[in-house]
Parts: C-alpha cells; structure tokens; sequence
C-alpha cells in the first residue's frame, strides 16, 4: 500500500476522533503516527485514485462547518464525500462489465435520479435535440 500521512490542527484532531469510527465503518483505517498526526493503512474499495489525505481533509472542512449536525448527518457528510471522491467521472471508458456492474449498483440505490452533488444522473435526449448536436 502508500501509507499516507493525515497531520491535522488541534480543533481537526478534536473532531476527528469524533468521527474516527464512521471513517473505519466506511473502510478507511489508520494509527497515530504522532500527537496529531495519523498513517493511513487502508482505504475504501471504491476510492479509486482520489487522495485519502486530501479525501480526508475535504471532508473534515465539511464537518467543521456543520458542528451542530447529529451523528446521522456526520455519517451522511462522510459518505457523500466519499461517494463524490469515488464517482466515475465523464468521458471515462468503461468496459461492458464495468458498465454492467454500474447500471447493476444504480438499481439498488434509493435516489436513482441525481448524483450526491445534486446533478442529474441520466438524462433522457430525443431524436431531434441528438440531430441538433450533430449538425
């Protein structure tokens, strides 16, 4: 694996012990490595090529903006985070199975209609807005 190393300021660190256990739930894993720094030996399946540093940190400035939330919406910031880190991005190749496994996994999602930025995830084109493009 890397590892990679998280070094938080004293107010992230308080809050990152905090939600310390939801970021294991999701499958990240770390150690102190330091009084406020952390070595991070595992990520989460689907992180792809994000940074789990920078993954980390984006999520922890969320939290840090929305302390009064309860642990639901902790979870929720956290998750959202990862799902935005690990999204396929356009104009990616997917081979067939990938795209498969995709339309498999939107199936069982309980929003089908917008990503967890809020964008649309399937958009419906008819045959004259597609000839339009062409032209």
């Amino acid at each position: 694996l890397f590892p990679e190393v998280l070094e938080l300021s004293a107010k992230e660190n308080a809050l990152f012990a905090e939600v310390a256990e939801n970021l294991k739930e999701i499958g990240f894993d770390f150690e102190p490595f330091g009084k406020q720094t952390y070595q991070i030996t595992a990520v989460p399946d689907g992180l792809g090529d994000a940074n789990p540093v920078q993954t980390i940190m984006e999520t922890m400035q969320l939290l840090q903006t929305n302390t009064t939330l309860a642990t639901d919406g902790k979870r929720a910031i956290i998750a959202r985070t990862l799902a935005e880190k690990a999204a396929i991005t356009a104009g990616k190749e997917l081979s067939d199975m990938q795209m498969h496994l995709l339309m498999e996994q939107l199936s069982v999602c309980q929003d089908t209609t917008y990503s967890p930025n809020g964008l649309p995830i399937a958009v419906t084109i008819d045959e004259k807005e597609i000839e339009n493009k062409l032209k």
